[in-house]
């Protein structure tokens, strides 16, 4: 089993991980694994439907070479650049799920993206169940999804401004705090936050927004 530190950079996991669970940071094997479909490479011929356009392999995170939805209506191909790949669509909203040995940890959706790309995030007391083909990889597992389609896949937990105290002692997350932290979150009415390249860090940092657009 992968047992990273929880709250790794995106960019720092590959090299960590043992080759037979490279997997898993591939999105075609991912939808097959999983059961999705239809999926490819782009530049192959495409059915008609609503695909999510993106590169099979991102390593820096970030949504790094892009996250598009694609609508075909006819047969044809999707010109992308080479290393892309479509996979299905959903218009569920966007949901990220923490996972300690297979069990959910916690679970927050996004509910509102405004246009100049802050997201309302407003986190939940239940979620969805790690995928059969997921479990007994890593301690830690985090899960990005669409609607119920997971979508990526990270041995890791969400670095987020939610989560700043447990990061500084991650050790004890486990501990009652961390629960009690969970709580307070859940009652939480939202949450409006958007990454940002902070070039001193050499990392995605997260702002966070005052008076964020009330949730539904």
């Amino acid at each position: 089993m992968i047992i990273l530190e929880p709250y790794i950079n995106e960019r720092d996991v590959y090299s960590q991980v043992p080759s037979e669970h490279h997997w898993i940071f591939n999105k075609l094997e991912l939808c097959r694994r999983l059961g999705y479909g239809p999926y490819g490479p782009v530049g192959t011929i495409t059915p008609p439907g609503t695909y999510c356009v993106r590169p099979i392999v991102n390593t820096l995170g970030g949504a790094r070479g892009g996250f598009r939805k694609v609508v075909m209506e006819k047969e044809g191909y999707i010109w992308e650049p080479v290393g892309h790949c479509y996979t299905p669509w959903n218009d569920g909203p966007r949901g990220f799920h923490e996972y300690v040995n297979d069990e959910l940890w916690h679970s927050q959706l996004t509910t509102y993206v405004d246009d100049d790309g802050w997201e309302t995030s407003t986190p939940q007391k239940t979620g969805p169940e790690l995928p059969e083909p997921l479990c007994g990889i890593s301690r830690y597992m985090l899960v990005e999804t669409l609607g119920d389609m997971v979508i990526d896949v990270s041995p890791r937990h969400l670095i987020d401004e939610q989560h700043q105290d447990v990061i500084d002692d991650y050790q004890q997350f486990c501990s009652h705090k961390y629960e009690q932290d969970c709580s307070l979150l859940s009652d939480a009415a939202g949450i409006s936050m958007r990454a940002v390249w902070n070039t001193d860090m050499n990392a995605y940092t997260i702002e966070e927004r005052e008076n964020a657009k009330p949730t539904t």
